[in-house]
């Protein structure tokens, strides 16, 4: 028992201290009850109680000496434990078969003081029980999440120390820690050419990834009113190096928040709002962030060309749609809408939006997206974990 308990200790450090990835016990599987099953679970701790039960808990059923036998545990728990029997109107035991004891020393609340079985009482112990153990399922998983973000950070941590080099390890330690805090600083210094610049842009990507972080091909218009096309969206290109003026407003662009009144489009595609499945209106519909992206940024694009084939300029237009609105790609990449989109299939009633052209036309329609619709991904089998 010594051992096991210094075992746990040591993980419990271990996976605090965020050195070494703790390995977290897989979900058990859980094992179907029968329908007669489900009415004993159901008339001895309520509809609602036992479908949290066997929702949240490995439920077992087996028959011992003529007793219904309910083994009851939170997932992720490398052991069973049993929380009661219950045995026509008799609910006799909690653990092991050994030690017998009434359900009023197990749980007082569930007998009344006239020593008559309640349900309801009887419910309100065992969520007590639940809770018990899905707090402490939860810090497990907390842990772990943990883990996994510091094997991220060494991961990102090595890729710079393989192609920087750093005088001393610490320099590196200190230099990542810099981006890790809040409100920090931290000062480079060396000879031109020893890649300070890069180092930091590198840094900043890997960095500031973030939820709605958009990669694909963005028209956005610069202060002066020109359109400049960013082929790889938030990612940095080696190409925007040989154009210092256009490098200098992707930069300033990049991290941009969307703000009402502004004339430069956010460049994030959308933010947490998109991952709530209930907004002003009620429930959310689920919607893909490709079609999410699709219909914001569908505008009406010219790319301008002089004689010898260079791009001169662009023309950016927002397209007004609705519940009856309908695009089609069309079949010259240098003009009309971008993409081909339904929009009856996302708007409803008789509001009308502006698409996306740079200029925060979109700010409305990207607004009524993230109120009225959710990441289809959260519907998938690893859900808001995979994003």
């Amino acid at each position: 028992m010594a051992k096991k308990e210094l075992k746990e200790d040591t993980e419990d450090s271990i996976g605090e201290s965020l050195v070494t990835p703790v390995k977290t016990p897989a979900p058990s599987k859980k094992k179907g009850l029968s329908k007669k099953d489900e009415a004993i679970l159901v008339q001895v701790l309520g509809v609602d109680t036992a479908n949290r039960v066997m929702e949240e808990s490995l439920v077992s059923v087996t028959k011992l000496d003529k007793t219904n036998r309910f083994e009851v545990t939170v997932d992720r728990q490398e052991q069973p434990r049993t929380l009661f029997y219950f045995d026509d109107e008799d609910i006799i035991m909690e653990g092991p078969i050994e030690k017998t004891s009434t359900i009023s020393r197990i749980l007082p609340n569930s007998v009344s003081a006239t020593g008559k079985y309640s349900i309801s009482d009887m419910a309100k112990g065992v969520n007590r029980y639940l809770d018990n153990f899905l707090s402490v399922d939860t810090g497990r998983e907390r842990r772990s999440t943990q883990v996994k973000l510091a094997e991220k950070i060494r991961n990102l941590t090595k890729n710079l120390s393989d192609v920087f080099g750093f005088d001393d390890p610490r320099q590196l330690e200190t230099f990542i820690a810099a981006w890790l805090m809040k409100d920090s600083t931290c000062r480079l210094s060396g000879i031109p050419g020893t890649g300070k610049t890069t180092a930091i842009e590198s840094s900043a990507i890997l960095m500031a990834n973030s939820y709605g972080y958009d990669t694909q091909p963005r028209y956005v218009r610069r202060p002066n009113g020109d359109i400049d096309l960013y082929e790889h969206g938030q990612n940095f290109e080696v190409y925007l190096n040989n154009l210092p003026d256009l490098r200098r407003a992707w930069d300033d662009w990049r991290f941009t928040p969307w703000s009402a009144g502004s004339k430069i489009s956010g460049s994030y595609s959308f933010d947490f709002a998109f991952l709530q499945k209930n907004g002003p209106n009620g429930a959310k519909k689920p919607l893909r962030p490709s079609d999410f992206k699709r219909a914001l940024f569908n505008a009406d694009i010219i790319h301008k060309y002089n004689a010898e084939g260079k791009l001169e300029g662009i023309v950016a237009k927002p397209l007004t749609v609705n519940a009856k609105s309908k695009t089609k790609e069309t079949l010259k990449k240098t003009e009309g809408p971008l993409h081909s989109v339904d929009y009856s299939k996302i708007i409803s009633g008789s509001e009308k939006f502006e698409t996306d052209a740079g200029s925060n036309q979109g700010y409305k329609f990207r607004e009524y997206l993230m109120n009225n619709f959710y990441d289809a991904r959260l519907d998938s089998k690893s859900g808001r974990k995979a994003i």
